[in-house]
C-alpha cells in the first residue's frame, strides 16, 4: 500500500511539473489521440487556436478544424510515424504559424508558433530589395533611353512591375495647367483613343487636371483605392476607357514642388499600403531620371552651339582633359598646324612633336600652373611645329575648369600664329641691339665673373682688368702696352720651373693663331708668395671672323692641385696600408707618407695601453719612442678619440687652457690629431705639429678626414686577420700535437706551411689508440685556408675519433664523417683524407682513401702505393659510397703517408708527382723511420729550389715487433 501510494504521488508530481512547463511555453501545444481527440492543450493554444480547453479537450480535431491547412500534414505524421516540420497561413486567425509535428504512443504532440512578425519582416525586406532594384533600373534606362518618351515607358513598366499593376500612365504638369502625358502603357491604353478633326485615331497628349489625379497632385502624397467608383473625387473613365477595378497613384516633386503624377490601376487583389509605400520610393529615382535626360538633352544643344561658335572662329580652338590629352581640334588648328582632328585626337603633347624643344621647360610650367590652378586663366607665347616640320610662333589663350575640389577638368586653348609679327620684332630688336649687348655683355664678363678677367686689344696691349686679378695677384695688376712688357707678371712652367717667356703666355699665342689657348702655371704673387694658376685665351672676333681683341681669363687653381695632391697621397697611403696586416707597420706608414704630404715639423705615432705610449716619432726629441702619456697629458688626443674626429688646435700666444699648454710643453705652435680607430674601439692615434703658428688649413683638416677613414679600414681589416689568425694558430695547433706513444709502432710526422707568412691551413695528420690493440691512422686536407680551415679540420679529426670508437670499420667510419661534414660545413668545404686501422699485433691494416694520394707501404721489397678503390671526397655529396681495402704489415714495415703538398710541388715547371715520390722512397729506404719525413721534405725542396706551393704533411707509421 504503501509503494502504491509512493508511486501515485510521484505521477502526481510529474503531471504538476508537465502542467507547469505547458502553461509557461510562449508556443502552443496540443496532445492528440489516435481518434484525434484532444487529450492535452496549454494557455497559449488556446489563445492561437481561439477556443477554451473546455471546448477542445476530448474533441475531434478533425471536426473542430476540418478546413485547417495543417490538417494534411498532420495526418500524415499519425499515418507514416514520422516527424513534419511545416509553415502554414490561418485565414481564420489571420496570422502565419510554423507547426512541427511529431508521433506519441497515444496520437501524436503538435507544437506551434506565431511566425507573422517574421514573414511580414521577410515580405518588407523582399520588397525593399525589389524597390531598389527598380531605381536601379530606372536610373539605368535614363543613361539607355534616346528620348523622353522611351524612358517614361521605362519607369512606367518597372512601377507596373513593382505594384502587380495591369496599366498606368505618367504625366507631367505643364506651364498650360494642364496634364501632359509622357507615357501610356499597352495593352490598359490601347482601347482609348481619340479622333481628330480629320478622323485620325491617335492619343490625347493632355487635359485637364481632375478627378483621382487631382487628389494626388494637390495632397502631394500617394493614394491607392479599391473602389475607384466610390471615391468622391472619381469622375469615371471615357466609356472605351477599360473599367477600373482599383487605384494607386502617386506624384512627382522636385525642391518641393509637384511637378507631375504616375498612375497605375487594377492590380488584382488591389492595393495596400506596401504598395503605395513602393511607389513613392521609386519616385524621387523617377524624377532624377528625367532630370539627367532634360540636361543631357540641354548639354548636346549647348555643345552643338559652341561647336558652330568655334568652327566660326578665326582662331584655332583646342580642348584638353585632365591629362592633357586633345578632345577637341577646331578646323584652324588643322589648318594652322596641318594635323587632322583624326591624327590628333587622345593623344598627350608629348606623343608628337609639336612643342619647339627650347620652350618644352615654358609649357611644362604652363600646364603645372594650370593643373594647380596657380593660373587659371593665362596668356603664354612659344614655338611650335607644324606637322611638315618647320616652326610657327604662338600665342596660347588658355582658361582651365575646375571641380569643386579644385582638380583640373579641361583647358580650353585659343591659338594664334604669330611667326610674321615675331620674325619682324626680332629683326627690329636685333638691330638697334646688337652694339648694346655685346657692349653690356663684355661688361659684365669684365665687372661681374669671380675669375681674373683681362681684356687686350688685337695687338696685345692691355684695355681693362677686373677686380679679381688684384685678389689673385696679391696686388694692383698692371696694364702692359704689348706682350713684350708682359714679363712684369712673374709665372713659371710648373714641371721645369723655367718662368714664362713671351710666346709662352697663351694670349699672345691666340692674337698670332686667333684660336683659344691655356696653360697652367706657378705664379710669384706681388707679395712674394706662391700660387697655381690656369691661364686660358679667347679671341673676340667681328661678324666678319676678323678678331678684334683678346679676353684672357686666370685662374687661381691652387686648392685644386692641394686637393689633387692630397687625393693622389691618400691612395698611396691606402695602397701601403692595405698590403701589410701588421698592425704597428700600418701605423708606422700612416705617420710616416701623411708627416711628408702634410709638411709638418713633428709627428708622434701614440698606441693605446694602459696609457698612451708613442711608438713612433719624427722631429720631436723631447718625445721619444717608448715614452709613455696620461690622459691629461694629451687632452686634444682625448677629445679626438672622444668625437671619432681630427682635431686641430693653433697656440696665438694668448690664453692659455690644458690644450695649449700641453702643446707648449713639446714646442708645438699648431696641432692635428688623427684617431686610430679599429672595430668600433680607439686603438692608438696620430699627432702631427708645426712649431709655428700656421695652423691646418681645410684643406688638409679634409686629408686628415679622410686618413681616419684609410686607417680605420687597414686597421680593422689587421685587427681581424689577428684575431682569426690567433684563433686558427690555436686550434691548429690542437689538431697538429705529436700523437702519444703507442707500444707496437713508432711514429715520426711534420707540418709545413707553404710560407712563414702564410694563413693557417688544412692539411693535418693523427693517430690514436682503439680498443683490442688497434690503432687508428689519419692524414688529411681540408679545403680553404685561415679559421674556417682550422674549424673543419677539427670537425674532421674529432669526427673520426668519435665514429672509430664506436665501429671500426673504415668504410663506415668515413661515410658518416662524410654525412656529418655535408650537414654542418658551409656548402664549399670539403676534405680529402687517408684513414686506417692497424691491428697491431696481426699487422692487418683496413684502411678507405677519400679522394687522398694513396699511402706507400716500405717493407723488405720496393715501395709501392697500397692498392684499392679510390673513394669520394668528404662533404662533396650528401650520400657517397666509400670502399675499404686490406693490407697486412709486416713487423718491420712502414707506412708513408702525405698530402698533395708533396706531389704537386714545381720546379722548373714540372710537377714533384707519384714517380718522383716513389724513387725518393726508393733511395730513403735505409733511412730511420724518425728521420724519414726530414729526409723526404727535404728532397721536395731540392727539387723545388726551396719553396712549397702548399702546406705539406709527411707521416710515417712503422710496425715494430720484436721476433
Amino acid at each position: 500500500m504503501q509503494s502504491r501510494a509512493r508511486l501515485r504521488d510521484e505521477v502526481e508530481e510529474t503531471t504538476e511539473r508537465l502542467t507547469d512547463v505547458l502553461r509557461s511555453m510562449s508556443d502552443g501545444f496540443v496532445s492528440v489521440d489516435r481518434e484525434w481527440r484532444c487529450t492535452l492543450v496549454n494557455p497559449r493554444a488556446e489563445e492561437m487556436m481561439q477556443r477554451p480547453a473546455s471546448e477542445l479537450l476530448g474533441r475531434s480535431m478533425e471536426e473542430l478544424y476540418p478546413d485547417s491547412p495543417a490538417l494534411p500534414y498532420c495526418r500524415k505524421v499519425m499515418e507514416e510515424r514520422e516527424p513534419q516540420t511545416f509553415e502554414t497561413f490561418s485565414p481564420a486567425a489571420g496570422r502565419w504559424v510554423e507547426i512541427h509535428a511529431y508521433p506519441t504512443a497515444e496520437g501524436i504532440s503538435i507544437l506551434f508558433a506565431d511566425i507573422s512578425e517574421r514573414k511580414r519582416n521577410e515580405e518588407r525586406e523582399r520588397r525593399h530589395a525589389a524597390t531598389m532594384g527598380g531605381v536601379g533600373t530606372i536610373l539605368q534606362a535614363a543613361l539607355g533611353t534616346s528620348t523622353e518618351e522611351e524612358l517614361g515607358v521605362a519607369c512606367l513598366r518597372v512601377v507596373e512591375s513593382l505594384t502587380g499593376s495591369a496599366f498606368g500612365f505618367v504625366g507631367e504638369l505643364g506651364p498650360d495647367g494642364l496634364l501632359h502625358d509622357i507615357a501610356l502603357s499597352d495593352p490598359g491604353w490601347a482601347q482609348y483613343r481619340t479622333a481628330d478633326k480629320r478622323g485620325r485615331r491617335g492619343t490625347e497628349r493632355a487635359f485637364a487636371v481632375h478627378g483621382l489625379y487631382d487628389r494626388v497632385l494637390t495632397t502631394g502624397r500617394a493614394f491607392f483605392t479599391n473602389s475607384p467608383s466610390e471615391e468622391p473625387e472619381s469622375i469615371g473613365t471615357p466609356e472605351v476607357h477599360p473599367p477600373l477595378t482599383s487605384f494607386l497613384g502617386f506624384p512627382l516633386i522636385s525642391e518641393g514642388r509637384t511637378i507631375g503624377v504616375v498612375a497605375v490601376a487594377n492590380r488584382e487583389g488591389g492595393y495596400g499600403p506596401d504598395d503605395a509605400e513602393t511607389a513613392e520610393a521609386l519616385a524621387p529615382a523617377i524624377v532624377e531620371a528625367f532630370q539627367r535626360k532634360r540636361a543631357e538633352k540641354e548639354s548636346a544643344l549647348a555643345k552643338a552651339r559652341l561647336d558652330e561658335h568655334i568652327d566660326n572662329s578665326p582662331l584655332a580652338v583646342i580642348e584638353f582633359d585632365s591629362e592633357f590629352c586633345i578632345t577637341r581640334w577646331s578646323d584652324e588648328a588643322a589648318k594652322m598646324f596641318g594635323w587632322t582632328a583624326d591624327e590628333v585626337f587622345g593623344k598627350a603633347i608629348g606623343e608628337f612633336r609639336w612643342v619647339y624643344e627650347e620652350d618644352v621647360a615654358i609649357v611644362n610650367e604652363e600646364s603645372r600652373n594650370l593643373l594647380t590652378a596657380a593660373t587659371p586663366r593665362s596668356l603664354n607665347v612659344n614655338r611650335n611645329y607644324r606637322k611638315d616640320g618647320s616652326v610657327i610662333w604662338c600665342e596660347w589663350y588658355d582658361s582651365a575648369i575646375y571641380d569643386t575640389e579644385g582638380n583640373l577638368v579641361s583647358i580650353l586653348s585659343q591659338v594664334l600664329d604669330i611667326t610674321e609679327r615675331r620674325e619682324a620684332e626680332e629683326r627690329l630688336r636685333e638691330s638697334r641691339g646688337q652694339i648694346e649687348a655685346e657692349r653690356r655683355r663684355l661688361r659684365t664678363i669684365i665687372d661681374e665673373t669671380p675669375i681674373g678677367i683681362t681684356l687686350l686689344d688685337a695687338r696685345g696691349a692691355v684695355l681693362e682688368v677686373n677686380a679679381a686679378n688684384e685678389r689673385i695677384w696679391a696686388g694692383p695688376p698692371p696694364k702692359p702696352g704689348s706682350p713684350e712688357e708682359y714679363g712684369v707678371y712673374k709665372a713659371f712652367r710648373p714641371d721645369t720651373g723655367e718662368p714664362f717667356s713671351e710666346r709662352d703666355w697663351p694670349a699672345t699665342r691666340t692674337i698670332e693663331t686667333n684660336e683659344p689657348a691655356t696653360e697652367t702655371a706657378e705664379i710669384e704673387r706681388f707679395d712674394g708668395t706662391r700660387a697655381m694658376v690656369r691661364f686660358t685665351s679667347v679671341p673676340i672676333t667681328n661678324a666678319s671672323g676678323e678678331m678684334t681683341g683678346v679676353v684672357a681669363i686666370t685662374e687661381d687653381i691652387t686648392e685644386e692641385a692641394e686637393r689633387r695632391r692630397f687625393d693622389e697621397a691618400l691612395n698611396g697611403i691606402r695602397s701601403a696600408v692595405g698590403a701589410t696586416l701588421d698592425i704597428g707597420e700600418i701605423v708606422r706608414e700612416l705617420g710616416t707618407r701623411a708627416c711628408e704630404t702634410l709638411g709638418v715639423d713633428v709627428a708622434i705615432s701614440l698606441r693605446r695601453d694602459e696609457r698612451w705610449v708613442a711608438t713612433d716619432v719624427r722631429g720631436a726629441p723631447e718625445a721619444s719612442g717608448g715614452r709613455t702619456f696620461s690622459d691629461e697629458e694629451l687632452p686634444l688626443v682625448r677629445e679626438a678619440i672622444a668625437e671619432r674626429r681630427p682635431v686641430c688646435e693653433v697656440d696665438s700666444g694668448k690664453g692659455a687652457g690644458k690644450r695649449r699648454s700641453a702643446m707648449r710643453r713639446f714646442g708645438m705652435r699648431s696641432s692635428l690629431v688623427v684617431p686610430l680607430l679599429a672595430q668600433g674601439r680607439p686603438i692608438g692615434a696620430i699627432v702631427f705639429a708645426r712649431r709655428e703658428a700656421a695652423g691646418f688649413s681645410d684643406l688638409e683638416t679634409y686629408f686628415a678626414t679622410r686618413l681616419v677613414s684609410a686607417a680605420t679600414l687597414a686597421l680593422d681589416n689587421a685587427l681581424a686577420y689577428e684575431r682569426e689568425r690567433a684563433i686558427a694558430d690555436t686550434l691548429q695547433q690542437a689538431v697538429l700535437s705529436p700523437p702519444p706513444e703507442i707500444a707496437g709502432i713508432e711514429t715520426a710526422h711534420l707540418y709545413r706551411p707553404a710560407s712563414a707568412e702564410a694563413a693557417v691551413g688544412g692539411d693535418f695528420y693523427d693517430v690514436f689508440e682503439l680498443e683490442g690493440g688497434r690503432v687508428g691512422i689519419v692524414v688529411g686536407d681540408v679545403s680553404g685556408k685561415g679559421l674556417e680551415a682550422a674549424r673543419l679540420t677539427s670537425l674532421v679529426r674529432d669526427g673520426i675519433r668519435a665514429y672509430a670508437l664506436e665501429r671500426d670499420d673504415p668504410a663506415w667510419v668515413v661515410a658518416k664523417l662524410n654525412a656529418l661534414v655535408y650537414r654542418t660545413a658551409p656548402v664549399e668545404s670539403f676534405a680529402t683524407l687517408f684513414f686506417g686501422v692497424l691491428d697491431v699485433l696481426s699487422g692487418r691494416l683496413r684502411y678507405t682513401s677519400a679522394g687522398h694520394p694513396p699511402a706507400i707501404l716500405l717493407s723488405a721489397g720496393a715501395p709501392r702505393f697500397l692498392p684499392g678503390a679510390p673513394s669520394a671526397i668528404v662533404g662533396a655529396f650528401e650520400t657517397a659510397p666509400f670502399e675499404a681495402a686490406e693490407e697486412t704489415l709486416g713487423r718491420q714495415d712502414c707506412l708513408l703517408l702525405y698530402t698533395d703538398g708533396v706531389l704537386e710541388a714545381r720546379g722548373d715547371g714540372e710537377l714533384y708527382g707519384d714517380q718522383r715520390l716513389l724513387e725518393a722512397a726508393e733511395r730513403l729506404r735505409g733511412t730511420a723511420p724518425a728521420l724519414l719525413p726530414q729526409a723526404l721534405l727535404d728532397d721536395v725542396l731540392a727539387f723545388t729550389g726551396g719553396a712549397l706551393r702548399d702546406d705539406t704533411v709527411i707521416m710515417v707509421v712503422r710496425r715494430f715487433l720484436e721476433e
